[in-house]
């Protein structure tokens, strides 16, 4: 660096020479994890391809995971907590920081840990639980920054792990298939986190180190099918849809039918105040039947059936 400043003086006026300094301090300026080493990263002894600019932002056509891939390089363990280090040059006054991890080839990715604000510090450390349902095998681990202040830009690193049966811990808050997806911004899909603001996650996830005070970032689209693509649960597990329930709609109320030897009733009401009940014609009396010899006085004609004004109840007995 001191040979490059002082072959830089005997070239550059001194205004120029400051604005060579802050370029290299802004080449300079990311982070990377370390620990777990990235697929691609220097500190990996299995990377195939070392990768000496993995501190720079990543770009759309590359997101999240550079297309790299390969053995795994840390175990987890359900339940108990793991670990991510950085190293590198500033940390652009922190950010917000997701962890997450895939089982299906980097195509899907759910968030074990949402930290917002203070993510990352240069030369630290985070820590996080890994949940007691995560699935175990081999898995991809992605870390993904949103820094606060300087380009508007995201980093990424992916990792190789495995996860294996560890203490178990409490049942999770939220099912591991029920967490969010990565958050994803500053790529021209659809939204950026402002200058000089941290990321408020709109679906952090039930995890979070930091607060979720603020207005939470909208409108992002996902990028090569990842990012933005399920919002998940915070808290308390994901509740079915509620199934909605056909219209009840009231029938036309059916006739009622009285039994074979008894009036039909159903003829609709003439009068608010009158019944009209239809029956069947009466036989000529023939004056040999005791029934024949009873006489309606007041419309009862027994069952508690009443003759319409009018009618005679032959056919309960009356006449």
């Amino acid at each position: 660096m001191l040979v490059l400043l002082k072959a830089a003086s005997n070239m550059f006026s001194s205004s120029s020479l400051a604005s060579f300094c802050l370029f290299l301090g802004a080449s300079q300026a990311h982070l990377h994890i370390t620990s777990p080493a990235p697929y691609n990263a220097p500190e990996n002894p299995n990377a195939q391809s070392k990768n000496y600019d993995i501190s720079s932002p990543i770009s759309a056509a590359k997101w999240p995971c550079s297309g790299t891939s390969g053995p795994s390089v840390q175990t987890l363990k359900t339940g108990e907590q793991a670990s991510i280090k950085f190293s590198g040059g500033a940390d652009h006054n922190g950010g917000s920081c997701q962890v997450a991890l895939s089982f299906d080839g980097q195509k899907t990715f759910y968030v074990l840990h949402s930290f917002i604000g203070g993510c990352p510090v240069q030369n630290s450390e985070v820590s996080y639980t890994v949940p007691s349902d995560t699935p175990l095998g081999d898995a991809t681990l992605a870390w993904v920054w949103h820094n606060k202040v300087g380009n508007r830009e995201v980093y990424a690193n992916c990792a190789g792990v495995t996860v294996e049966k560890g203490s178990g811990g409490p049942s999770p808050a939220v099912a591991f298939d029920n967490r969010p997806d990565l958050f994803v911004a500053n790529l021209g899909n659809g939204c950026e986190v402002p200058q000089g603001t941290i990321a408020i996650y709109p679906n952090p996830g039930p995890d979070v180190t930091g607060s979720t005070d603020g207005t939470p970032i909208t409108g992002c689209q996902p990028i090569n099918g990842i990012g933005n693509t399920r919002a998940g649960s915070s808290g308390g597990g994901s509740s079915p849809p509620p199934v909605s329930q056909p219209s009840q709609t009231a029938s036309p109320s059916t006739p009622t039918t009285a039994p074979s030897n008894g009036p039909v009733i159903g003829a609709p009401p003439k009068s608010p105040s009158t019944t009209v009940i239809d029956v069947a014609p009466a036989p000529a009396p023939t004056g040999n039947s005791p029934s024949e010899k009873k006489i309606s006085t007041d419309g009862t004609c027994g069952a508690n059936v009443k003759c319409a004004p009018g009618f005679c109840c032959s056919t309960s007995g009356f006449w």
